[in-house]
């Protein structure tokens, strides 16, 4: 199975490493995985994620970064659909607020399984733009929303 796995940043918190040890066991057990962050490695979690970076490449696992500019970058849009076109993936796993830059390119490109992992508390993860892109994912586009949650 080939998978890509979407997040803002690589890093050291809860999102991240869930997406690091996800893309591990992934490949360990035969599949082809690719990690996208939109961000490059900066600021603080520089070092923790390069550090990550390390590992998944260790394991087997593709590491992109789509050197995202802060606030929202139209480029983002091309830069996703030219991953999908050129890997074909079979899931897209998609993390914290990058559904607004993944939802478009994952319908154009068709993609057969769409998930998105909510990590935080639904009404806190994204601004009013992303709450209506995760209205329109979820209710048309097919994504399926994953949580751990008590509540």
């Amino acid at each position: 199975m080939r998978v890509i796995q979407i997040l803002p940043n690589l890093g050291a918190g809860g999102a991240e490493v869930l997406v690091t040890n996800l893309g591990i066991h992934l490949a360990k057990n035969g599949h082809k995985i690719i990690i996208t962050a939109l961000f490059d490695p900066l600021g603080s979690d520089k070092e923790s994620a390069l550090t990550q970076k390390r590992c998944l490449i260790d394991a087997g696992v593709e590491v992109i970064f789509l050197n995202k500019h802060l606030g929202f970058d139209l480029k983002m849009f091309q830069k996703v659909l030219n991953l999908f076109r050129n890997f074909h993936p079979d899931v897209v796993h998609t993390h914290r607020y990058v559904l607004r830059y993944t939802l478009l390119p994952m319908l154009l490109c068709r993609i057969p399984v769409r998930v998105h992992t909510v990590h935080n508390v639904a009404q806190k993860e994204v601004d009013w733009v992303g709450k209506l892109v995760h209205w329109i994912a979820f209710r048309l586009g097919k994504v399926v929303p994953v949580s751990i949650s008590q509540e």
